[in-house]
């Protein structure tokens, strides 16, 4: 992955995208010059993306959409059946303890919330658990996806 969007610096002097991410006639909106690959070259790469999108090009999530998909997904992911589903599904390494914070809140004042997070290293997947109780959320309402 990396990062969608012009960085604005000077010293950089192109941005390899694919017509998709950066459309030709956005060229004016990047510091950059296009340096445009034909096909795409930045989707999402974890697993989740292929479960969610697989070859058919749309979202399982919702085409076709009904309440019975949802409570199906929920059991398979080992979410609770109802109640606020806060996702972040960025590395571990780019949650920042101020945000981590906020979800902490939206945990203790969303009851039946749940926080839903990338499936990191055990050793960060630990200290998010740990830094979860020390911010008062004791019986851990999340998972790793």
């Amino acid at each position: 992955h990396g990062y969608m969007g012009t960085t604005g610096a000077p010293w950089i002097d192109g941005y390899l995208a694919d017509r998709h991410i950066a459309p030709p006639e956005h060229a004016g909106f990047f510091s950059e010059r296009l340096l445009l690959l034909p096909e795409c070259f930045l989707g999402p790469s974890h697993r989740l993306t292929h479960q969610l999108w697989g070859r058919s090009g749309g979202n399982k999530w919702t085409d076709g959409y009904d309440e019975e998909d949802e409570r199906t997904r929920r059991v398979r992911e080992k979410l609770p059946p109802e109640g606020p589903v806060l996702c972040s599904f960025n590395q571990h390494f780019k949650l920042e303890p101020a945000t981590f914070r906020v979800w902490l809140d939206l945990l203790r004042a969303l009851p039946g919330s749940v926080l839903w997070l990338l499936e990191g290293n055990p050793v960060s997947q630990r200290n998010l658990l740990r830094e979860a109780a020390a911010g008062g959320v004791e019986a851990w309402r999340g998972g790793f996806a």
